[in-house]
């Protein structure tokens, strides 16, 4: 259940991350 919790909090990083890059912030 955690590797779970992690894959997908790392997918929303990945989001977050990708988001950030595009408004240049």
């Amino acid at each position: 259940m955690a590797e779970l919790f992690y894959d997908v909090l790392a997918s929303v990083w990945i989001s977050i991350a990708g988001v950030d890059s595009r408004w240049g912030k």
